[in-house]
């Protein structure tokens, strides 16, 4: 399902190629997003679009939850991410 996810909102052009520019200089290389797109493309997991990744706000209340492990969710983001849900909280596990 974590692929099913990414492969739908996959990265626009240009973090794509911000990826691809860091993957030169990483230790890691191209770890961030090895076979990811193939994967999709083979699979047949349609792109939702750039119109799916803009950013969303709303007013009503919100509970974020991620955990000081959890690799996909950096706090630092929630917490930038907040700024546009005003009635929000971050429960940090």
């Amino acid at each position: 399902m974590a692929r099913a996810v990414n492969c739908g909102s996959r990265w626009s052009a240009e973090r794509l190629n911000r990826v691809k520019k860091e993957a030169e200089h990483s230790p890691l290389g191209d770890a961030a997003s090895l076979g990811l797109l193939e994967l999709c493309d083979v699979v047949g997991n349609p792109d939702l679009g750039p119109e799916f990744r803009l950013p969303i706000s709303s007013t009503l209340p919100v509970l974020f939850v991620t955990g000081t492990l959890d690799n996909n969710t950096p706090l630092y983001l929630v917490e930038e991410v907040r700024w546009r849900f005003p009635n929000s909280r971050h429960l940090i596990v």
